[in-house]
């Protein structure tokens, strides 16, 4: 394996240590406070996620390629463990029917999610989802939802005949997330979830999958080998070999699985191909963040020892608006909200201050996905200066995007005595293209590929021993989590090759 392989800061990587062989009762003040600093001065809702205080996934890597965003809110990774580091660890397969165009379905990605799901140990449960997005099979115990997630979910499924009807179907998030097999067992041996409330900046126990524990794992095989502090620019095949060129070296090859990312996929394969000036278009899922504001209260949210991953998935399905489904995530209460109160607010504040206890009781956020049919995209242009090349990035408008997000707002507000919560419209947020960092599509499988496309196994036209197993080779973006769509994808197609 070729990678960048950027690593954590070696001082966090001591207080993590730290942490690790402790409990949650015993952590310093300091550690906490080192990795919850603040990372980004914003007054968006959410804001560019950390890990453990630290910005290293997205640090940039390469000398001789520089990338130029205008109007994308979107970075490349080169971090060891890429962006699982700061993920969301959200696992939903996806719908058959969004996937319909693709020259592969969700049949043929089958074994291979049950392969993924193996490798993610996904806390799930059987519910009202399992209907249009089955179960991973993976054998672990649920995670506890909030209390806040709780109460709505109560009211969901006592209204469920009418959302359904209207299209909806709702049920606990699924995570890549360890849950101790018994709540003794949490709070003993920390064999799970210990619900710290620090999800939304790094498990210092590890709960959270990240690709790294796989990395780990894969190195004491004693059959891969490992070579971190390279950043590969392009691909070529000659004499039925592909040679690899990264700054300042080169590699030789029986065959190339490409997993770089979106970006740097994408910069790779048009360096490769000498398509210099050429766009192509990223394709993306657009986020939208909505805060809802329940009737009733949760006393003592802000208290309660809780995971602050996304708590309930919302799903509308067949969106006529959207062109397909319309994913939602559900979040109760987590320590940012009141940050986010406060840079909202400004020099308001101090008016909000003595109500902001009673408002975090009743405020869940929205966090909400667009099919990328319905979502603006990227127009991707690599650009060359002498030896060194830049990556353009520039956003793509879809005019069907806002009126799109305004249906789905629309569409809560309509069932606002089924949810028991109001949208508050007016702190809408849309994130620009790329926010989400559900990208990819710009090299997509097709039966019959024609440039700048490729086939089912992820070659690009005009390769035969390099395939890309990243999102990079996804026909469209479905609204839903790409993780593990990704994952099953590129099992699929090294299985086919092996």
């Amino acid at each position: 394996m070729l990678d960048a392989g950027i690593e954590m800061e070696p001082d966090l990587q001591q207080v993590l240590a730290s942490m690790r062989e402790r409990p949650p009762a015993e952590w310093p003040a300091d550690a906490l406070q080192r990795i919850k600093r603040p990372t980004e001065l914003s007054d968006r809702a959410v804001p560019l996620k950390a890990s453990f205080g630290s910005l290293y996934p997205y640090r940039h890597a390469p000398a001789q390629l520089t990338v130029d965003r205008r109007g994308v809110d979107a970075l490349p990774s080169y971090a060891s463990g890429g962006f699982s580091n700061v993920w969301g660890a959200t696992v939903l397969p996806y719908r058959a029917r969004d996937i319909a165009a693709w020259p592969i379905s969700v049949a043929d990605l089958a074994p291979h999610y049950a392969a993924a799901a193996g490798l993610l140990h996904v806390a799930e449960r059987p519910d009202r989802l399992a209907g249009e997005f089955p179960l991973s099979g993976t054998v672990s115990r649920p995670l506890e939802p909030s209390r806040q997630a709780h109460a709505l979910m109560r009211d969901l499924e006592a209204n469920a005949d009418a959302l359904e009807a209207d299209g909806w179907t709702f049920g606990y998030s699924r995570l890549a997330v360890v849950a101790a097999r018994t709540e003794r067992e949490a709070l003993a041996v920390r064999s799970g979830c210990v619900y710290c409330c620090l999800c939304l900046y790094g498990c210092p126990y590890g709960f959270i999958y990240n690709a790294r524990d796989t990395l780990a794992r894969l190195k004491e095989t004693g059959r891969f080998s490992y070579r971190p502090g390279v950043v590969v620019t392009r691909v070529s095949e000659s004499g039925g070999r592909v040679r690899v060129d990264a700054e300042g070296e080169s590699f030789d090859a029986d065959r190339v699985f490409l997993a770089a990312g979106a970006f740097n996929t994408t910069a790779i394969l048009l360096h490769s191909m000498d398509a210099f000036d050429v766009p192509v278009r990223i394709q993306d899922s657009q986020l939208f963040v909505l805060p809802v504001l329940r009737y009733e209260a949760t006393r003592g949210a802000a208290r309660e020892p809780v995971h602050t991953l996304s708590q309930v998935f919302i799903e509308l399905l067949d969106a006529p608006f959207a062109a397909g489904t319309v994913h939602l995530q559900v979040y109760s209460h987590n320590d940012w909200y009141a940050d986010a109160v406060r840079r909202r607010t400004g020099g308001l504040f101090p008016i909000v201050r003595p109500g902001l206890n009673a408002l975090l009781e009743r405020l869940l956020i929205v966090q909400g996905y667009l099919p990328s049919q319905s979502s603006s995209g990227i127009r991707a242009t690599l650009q060359r200066s002498g030896s060194a090349t830049t990556l353009a990035l520039e956003a793509d408008d879809n005019p069907a995007a806002r009126p799109a997000i305004a249906r789905v707002v629309a569409a809560l507000k309509a069932h606002r005595r089924h949810v028991r919560a109001v949208a508050l419209s007016p702190l809408l947020e849309v994130g620009a293209p790329g926010r989400g960092y559900h990208a990819g599509g710009s090299f997509p499988m097709r039966e019959a590929p024609r440039r700048f496309e490729s086939d089912q196994w992820g070659r690009p036209h005009g390769f035969e021993r390099v395939h890309v197993v990243d999102a990079s080779v996804f026909p469209s973006i479905p609204s839903g989590p790409i993780t593990f769509t990704v994952m099953a994808n590129a099992l699929r197609i090294a299985a086919a090759v092996e």
